[in-house]
Formats: C-alpha cells, sequence, structure tokens
C-alpha cells in the first residue's frame, strides 16, 4: 500500500472515529440535559418562593457534531400581564465533545464534553427589551465550556444599553460575568464587573439621578455538610450618586462589602458576618456638604441549621403567597405558630448576635460601638409571660459600647442646621448648645460619661441586672427598657404562641399541665 493511501485511510479514519465519538458525545449531553432540567425543577419545588418558576426543554434537535437546543423559563405571577405570567426562552447551540470545531478553530486542543453558545430568544416577553437594543442585539448572550470532569466554566454578557424617553434616560456600559460550577455543582465560583450605569428620573414632582461607577463583584462557595452552600462573596463600587433634586445629594465612594458564611464541622451551626466599608458624602438641599467613613462588622455565630431553615422556608412561604396576592389566615396563623415553636429551637443553641465594631469618622474624630448580645432558651411558656419576666431567661449577656465624638457630632450638626436657612456662625451656636444639652442630659440619667471630646457608655445586662458605665440601673429603669425591647423584638411571638399545643418533646406526645396524650 502506498504511503499516501495509507494516509488517506488514517485520516478517513480519524475523522470516523471523531464523529462517532462527537455523536455519542451528542447523545450523552441529550440525556444530561434532560437530567439537569429535572433536578433545577426538584430544586425549585423546595422552595415556595422556587414554585413561582419552572425551567423546561423546550426543543432539541441533535446532530452529529452539534445539537441545538432551546430552555424555556416560566415566571408565574400575578402582575405579569392577562396570563400572570412571563416566558424567557434561551437558545444554545452546543458543539460536542471531545474536540468540538468552535475550540479547534481556536487551537484548543485538549478534550472536552462540549462547547457551547447561547443568547436569549426574542419573544412577546422581552419584545421591549430587544427593540431597546436594536436589531440583531440580544439582552443575553454567553460562551461555555464543559470539561471531562463536567466542570462548566461560562461566560454571560448582558451588553450596552442606552436609551431617552419622555419619562427617564439610562446609560448602562453593560455587565460581564463569569461563572465556574465544579464537582457537579458543589462549588461555584462567580466574579464580574460593570464600568457604569446612570438612570434619570423625569419626575415633575421629584426628579433625580441615580449613579454608579465601577462595580466589580465575586464569590466562591461549596456545599457544605447541612447542605447550604458555605463561603464568602464581595461586592465593590468605586461610586454611587444619588440626587433628589431639592431633598438631598448622596454620594458614596469606595464602597465595599463582604459577606461570609461558615459552618460547624458537623454541619450542625452557621455563622455569617458581613463587613462594610464606604466613604459617604452628603449635602442637604441649601446646605453643605458632609462627608464621613464608615466601617463596621456585623454577624451572628452558634446558629442551629435546621431551625435556621425552617424559619427561612416559613418567610419563603409568606414572601410567596404575598408576590402571588394570596391571603389565607389559616395558613399564616399555622406558619407564625410553626415560627414560634422553631424559634425556641433556635433559641436553644444559645446563638450570639453582634457588631464588632462600628465606626463614623471624619475630621471631626471617631464614634464607635460595639454590640454582643447571647441568647438563650427562655422556657417552655415563657411567650406568654411579661417582659420582665421572660427577658432575664432569653437573655444570657447583653454588653454594648459606645463612644461619641463630639467633635464629629458637631461637624455634622452644623450643615445640617444651616440647610434650615441660619449662617455659619448662628449654625455653630447651636450646635454647640445641642451638644451641651445631650451632655447635661445623659449626665443626669448616667447613660454617658463626659470624658473631655468624648461621650462613652458601657451597658452590661446579665441576670436580671443592668449595669451603665459601672453603676447599677434600679430595677423599675429596667424593667421600662426591657417592655420596650420585648415589644420591638418579640412582642409579636406573644400574639401567636399559644403553651396548650406547643410540643416539648422530640418524639411523638406533647404534653399540658394536667397529663400527657399522645397526638
Amino acid at each position: 500500500m502506498q504511503k499516501s493511501q495509507r494516509n488517506a485511510l488514517i485520516g478517513v479514519g480519524a475523522i470516523a472515529l471523531w464523529a462517532g465519538l462527537s455523536w455519542f458525545a451528542g447523545l450523552r449531553n441529550e440525556a444530561r440535559v434532560h437530567h439537569y432540567i429535572d433536578l433545577i425543577n426538584t430544586q425549585l419545588q423546595a422552595h415556595p418562593l422556587g414554585r413561582l418558576f419552572r425551567v423546561e426543554v423546550d426543543s432539541l434537535e441533535r446532530r452529529t457534531f452539534s445539537s441545538d437546543i432551546q430552555y424555556r423559563a416560566t415566571l408565574f405571577y400575578p402582575g405579569l400581564g392577562e396570563e400572570g405570567e412571563a416566558v424567557f426562552l434561551l437558545h444554545e447551540h452546543l458543539s460536542h465533545g471531545p474536540f468540538p470545531l468552535p475550540r479547534l478553530k481556536r487551537a484548543q486542543l485538549w478534550p472536552v464534553r462540549g462547547d457551547a453558545t447561547f443568547e436569549l430568544v426574542q419573544n412577546d416577553s422581552t419584545e421591549a427589551w430587544f427593540a431597546l437594543l436594536g436589531e440583531g442585539q440580544a439582552p443575553l448572550s454567553g460562551h461555555a465550556t464543559i470539561d471531562l470532569g463536567r466542570n462548566v466554566d461560562a461566560e454571560l454578557s448582558f451588553p450596552p444599553l442606552t436609551f431617552e424617553n419622555d419619562e427617564a434616560d439610562l446609560n448602562f456600559s453593560g455587565l460581564n460575568l463569569q461563572l465556574g460550577v465544579q464537582r457537579r455543582g458543589l462549588a461555584l465560583t462567580l466574579s464580574g464587573n460593570m464600568d457604569e450605569l446612570t438612570l434619570k428620573v423625569k419626575d415633575d414632582y421629584d426628579p433625580g439621578q441615580l449613579e454608579l461607577k465601577g462595580l466589580t463583584l465575586g464569590g466562591q462557595s461549596h456545599q457544605g455538610a447541612s447542605g447550604l452552600q458555605i463561603g464568602a462573596s464581595e461586592l465593590a463600587v468605586d461610586e454611587i450618586n444619588l440626587m433628589i433634586e431639592n431633598i438631598m445629594s448622596l454620594r458614596l465612594r469606595d464602597y465595599q462589602q463582604r459577606y461570609d458564611l461558615s459552618e460547624s464541622r458537623d454541619g450542625s451551626l452557621l455563622a455569617a458576618n458581613v463587613l462594610y466599608e464606604l466613604g459617604l458624602g452628603m449635602t442637604p438641599s441649601g446646605g453643605q456638604e458632609i462627608n464621613l467613613t464608615l466601617n463596621g462588622g456585623f454577624g451572628a455565630r452558634d446558629l442551629a441549621t435546621a431551625p435556621t431553615l425552617t424559619l427561612l422556608e416559613i418567610y419563603d412561604r409568606m414572601m410567596a403567597r404575598s408576590l402571588q396576592f394570596e391571603t389565607d389566615e389559616a395558613l399564616e396563623q399555622q406558619d407564625l405558630k410553626l415560627a414560634t415553636k422553631t424559634f425556641r429551637t433556635w433559641l436553644a443553641a444559645n446563638p450570639t448576635l453582634y457588631i464588632d465594631p462600628l465606626r463614623l469618622s471624619n475630621e471631626g474624630g471617631e464614634t464607635r460601638f460595639d454590640l454582643r448580645l447571647e441568647l438563650a432558651d427562655p422556657g417552655a411558656g415563657a411567650f406568654n409571660q411579661t417582659p420582665e419576666e421572660i427577658i432575664p431567661n432569653l437573655l444570657r449577656e447583653l454588653r454594648a459600647n459606645l463612644s461619641l465624638s463630639k467633635p464629629m457630632i458637631r461637624s455634622l450638626l452644623i450643615p445640617l442646621i444651616q440647610a434650615s436657612g441660619s449662617d455659619e456662625a448662628a449654625a455653630a451656636q447651636e450646635a454647640d448648645a445641642t451638644i451641651a444639652q445631650l451632655t447635661a442630659w445623659a449626665q443626669s440619667y448616667s447613660y454617658l460619661q463626659n470624658t473631655g471630646d468624648e461621650l462613652v457608655s458601657a451597658l452590661s445586662y446579665r441576670d436580671g441586672e443592668l449595669t451603665i458605665n459601672g453603676n447599677a440601673v434600679p430595677a423599675d429603669d429596667v424593667n421600662s427598657l426591657v417592655a420596650l425591647w420585648y415589644l420591638f423584638g418579640f412582642g409579636i411571638m406573644g400574639d401567636v404562641y399559644n403553651d396548650d399545643y406547643y410540643d416539648y418533646g422530640y418524639d411523638d406526645y406533647y404534653y399540658d399541665d394536667k397529663s400527657s396524650k399522645q397526638k
């Protein structure tokens, strides 16, 4: 056999092998598409808010080297037109592995399961969105690669959009997102960026403008022992400007936010933490600019996972009924009673809430505040008790520290007073008088101590005893403060709690004061 014939046969065999592998990959991909769509719908149905959505394969055409798939996502909401739903169509062109032709053209020679491009399809629900962009431009498009381990790397793009009409002007620079799905959905990564978004509202009574510049976001998570996505996310914006004509102008600079969710080794306890940092500038109508820097941390730990999830599910159910304009008093009362019982289980893990710390500063000085709140299960029937009876059992410990900078407060008061029409000298005099009155009032009640440029306070509550700045607070004052805090934070629980129907155990029995009965 001549060398040329041998090479030809090898070439034909390679093409046949490529075609066979591509056909087989397409067959496997078709099965996986239906599997994952079923999985998505199952997960959506597991959550009340998720039941407002349904995802399905609208059409699928499989060929040897590629497939065309169209997905249909339906949002059910009574406020959406006559039928109460919106339909979104996404078309995907999937080139089969192991060597998709588009990747070979890009000199990417390592094998993968598939290479896909996708974009939103115009229909009745998206027609107005397409019209704003112009012919041939999809509001959403992207590219994805599925590797041999079924990990997905995807890029999503929302194109620039500009329009003007009698009601508003919009300038949107576009948004790019990168999404990674690893370990068959058990781990996720996300990043994205946007240059600018400007919205100008043309309202005769309340005109205004919102402007965002330099937005970046990112995050990574993995499925923990609890089944939740555990990880961290970050959001940063170079500048946010909000202007409401004749009222105020607000500017945020270097805004940064970080959120962390972690769990114990067995997944039974959760901890969450949020950090903020930003520069704040505000100009009241007719006043001078006020500048502040804010940073602080808020969080919680020792959150029992199971009751936390139950409380979130109850919230989802109530939100779903609200979004669908449904009212069912029996279901509302049932959920409220379940929330009360679940709340006691949540408290049994002795959760801790904290602010650690919150700082406000400017050229005048810095104001600081930190808080530590340790909670406990107050016992059976506690939510039918008076505030004075429940709070000592509900609160294991409360500690709070406050330091108010008088020069900082003065620098904030002066432009606010000037905005009402006073000149700078009169505004400074009124600000000094206000601070003097605040200092005298606080000292008369021993709530704050005057240390010169600062007013400080240290509060501690434990076992029914409240001290402020080391001084014990009389019982009558404690009861008044406790009642106010109870009504603000936990009063609603007493309205729906019924001790006769509370399940005190973890089996199939409940108990009342007289006897035990089987459910």
